[in-house]
């Protein structure tokens, strides 16, 4: 009348009570983390992949070096910059642009198929003076001391503080595939915050 023990036919329980090892619980739960993990790592993917993207194609973070954008810009300012709608770039508009592989932040002067000038120190657009030119004499002149004749394409881009800014006059116009971003708001430092003009 004592233990019958099992027959061929049946199966001894991988865990029969508590004082026996259970290894089922075990492997279960080591694929219950193993899903987690291949979860954790799609989402992080998605999520880089998202910023990315978002870096890529719409807004991307700018920090200004040096001071040829003073007093407007000063160095160590962080702002944002939009990469799209800069087919339609208008004049005065800040805006961030690769020249020889270095990204530099300066404002639109001249637009395409424009004639820049400087004389007297004063900014010429087609013979006519500059009247919103933020108040800056330029006595730097560079290739502006004669006549530049923007294409169909080029812009005339120049710094705000004019006489500590390295900009068109000195590497000429540049083209619309250059220019990378329309800066849109500066977010730091906090007492500055607000939408750049």
């Amino acid at each position: 009348m004592g233990d019958k023990g099992h027959t061929a036919n049946e199966k001894k329980p991988a865990c029969q009570n508590g004082n026996n090892d259970c290894n089922s619980g075990a492997s279960c739960d080591n694929g219950s983390r193993s899903v987690d993990g291949y979860k954790k790592f799609v989402l992080i993917m998605l999520v880089f992949t998202f910023v990315c993207c978002f870096r890529a194609y719409v807004i991307d973070r700018i920090i200004v070096s040096g001071d040829s954008m003073y007093p407007n810009y000063t160095d160590g300012d962080v702002m944002w910059a939009r990469k799209f709608g800069i087919s339609e770039l208008t004049r005065y508009q800040v805006i961030v642009a690769d020249i020889r592989g270095k990204f530099v932040v300066k404002r639109v002067i001249g637009l395409p198929n424009e004639t820049v000038q400087i004389v007297d120190g004063f900014v010429y657009i087609d013979g006519e003076m500059l009247e919103n030119d933020y108040g800056y004499e330029t006595i730097f002149y560079g290739c502006a001391g004669d006549k530049v004749v923007l294409g169909d394409s080029e812009y005339f881009l120049m710094g705000d503080n004019r006489d500590d800014s390295l900009d068109s006059r000195e590497w000429g116009t540049v083209d619309i595939k250059n220019i990378k971003g329309i800066v849109a708001f500066r977010f730091f430092p906090f007492w500055k915050i607000g939408a750049v003009e």
